[in-house]
């Protein structure tokens, strides 16, 4: 199975505007982002948080696996994926 997903960017790194989407599922319609939404907590989309959000959800469903090949009923499986993001200031200037 391949699954895809795409991104435009348009304009400065600081000034642009970007848009994500999913493209083999209607699970993201494109949604916007910019710099101040990835880095600065401004109304948008973040792209990282669509990463923590697809490793908790393969997480989930590796376990629900795992008690099927073992023999037990699994009723509900929660996990929560914190991706830490830092500032480099290196990669912001240039």
């Amino acid at each position: 199975m391949i699954v895809t997903g795409k991104s435009q960017w348009n304009g400065s790194f600081f000034d642009g505007t970007g848009t994500l989407e999913t493209v083999t599922s209607d699970t993201v319609p494109s949604t916007p982002y910019t710099f101040a939404s990835r880095f600065e907590g401004a109304p948008g989309a973040i792209p990282e948080e669509l990463l923590a959000a697809g490793h908790a959800g393969c997480y989930n469903h590796a376990l629900a696996n795992i008690a099927r090949q073992q023999g037990v009923s699994v009723d509900s499986i929660t996990t929560t994926a914190e991706l830490t993001m830092g500032g480099d200031e290196r990669a912001i200037a240039l």
